[in-house]
Order: C-alpha cells, then sequence, then structure tokens
C-alpha cells in the first residue's frame, strides 16, 4: 500500500490517541459530579442555545424525550438546569443554564483550554498556526458547523419578559 493511502488510518489512528486528552477531563469531571456524558451534551447544548425546549433540546441531540426528560431531571435536580414553563404554551417546558451551570461549564472550558495549550506547546508557534488552519480546512470540507445557532430551532423560542422589555426600550431610542 501506498504512503497516501495510509493517511486515512493513520489519521484515524491519531484521533483515537488523541480522544483521551480531548475528551479524558471532561468525561472525569462529569464523573466526579455523577454526571453522564449526555449530561454534558445537555449542558453544552443549553451553554450555546437557552432557553431551549425539552423537544427542541431531544431532536437537536437525537435523543427521545424519555431519554431527555430523565437527563434534565438530574439535571435540575442537581441546581444545573432551571426548568420553566413557556409563557405562550404553558405545555412547553423550557430548559436553560443556572448560574452553577454556567459556572461548571465555565470550570469544564478552562480545564479544556489548558490542555490545549499544553498540547499545542509541542510545536512551535508558526507549526501551531498551520496546523490549525490545516485542522480547520478539514473540519470545514467535514461540514462540521462551528456551533450550533439558534436560528436553526424548529420552533421560535418566545424572549425572557424582562430582557423584551428592555429590548423595546432601546429600539424606540
Amino acid at each position: 500500500m501506498n504512503e497516501l493511502n495510509d493517511n486515512p488510518e493513520r489519521l484515524l489512528a491519531l484521533m483515537n490517541r488523541l480522544r483521551p486528552l480531548l475528551m479524558g477531563g471532561l468525561i472525569r469531571h462529569l464523573r466526579s459530579m455523577q454526571l453522564s456524558r449526555s449530561h454534558g451534551q445537555v449542558l453544552g447544548a443549553l451553554w450555546h442555545n437557552s432557553p431551549l425546549s425539552m423537544k427542541d433540546l431531544a431532536d437537536h441531540l437525537g435523543l427521545t424525550p424519555p431519554s431527555i426528560t430523565a437527563i434534565t431531571r438530574h439535571l435540575v435536580e442537581s441546581g444545573l438546569v432551571a426548568r420553566r414553563s413557556h409563557a405562550a404554551d404553558s405545555r412547553v417546558a423550557l430548559l436553560e443554564l443556572t448560574e452553577a451551570g454556567h459556572a461548571l461549564h465555565d470550570q469544564i472550558r478552562a480545564a479544556s483550554l489548558r490542555e490545549m495549550e499544553q498540547l499545542l506547546s509541542a510545536l512551535e508557534p508558526d507549526e501551531q498556526q498551520t496546523f490549525l488552519d490545516l485542522l480547520e480546512r478539514l473540519v470545514n470540507a467535514a461540514g462540521c458547523p462551528e456551533h450550533w445557532k439558534p436560528h436553526s430551532i424548529a420552533r421560535p423560542i418566545e424572549p425572557d419578559p424582562a430582557s423584551a422589555v428592555s429590548s423595546s426600550a432601546e429600539a424606540q431610542q
């Protein structure tokens, strides 16, 4: 087999070797709080897009509504997520991170950034830039979104009444 044909196998092997570094700290931190990777996925989704309905969260993560209910129940009981009713439709439950949920996300993100800094320190600054440019090109070519954006939500979520009042006051100025 020629060298070019070995590249996919090499990439797979390298990605598998990196996975513990990329996910290990997150998983250890979650486990220390009796949380699973699924809990971490919910926290991440809510950090990027809050508030979200249970249905939109389930759709985004590819989970069933009963699974989301169980996962979010634990997060609500842990004080990391708040649940409230939709103002226009009381059948819809909206979820958002609490202050404790934001603090946990910030701790995990800071630890992850320290790990990435340590990993990148093996390269010179110009090599880091080249590596990141090439990795970004691969990620973009694979069609991976930057992050889940609120406009991709199937059903619009009503804004918090307090922010709606301040937004309308700003618009009138």
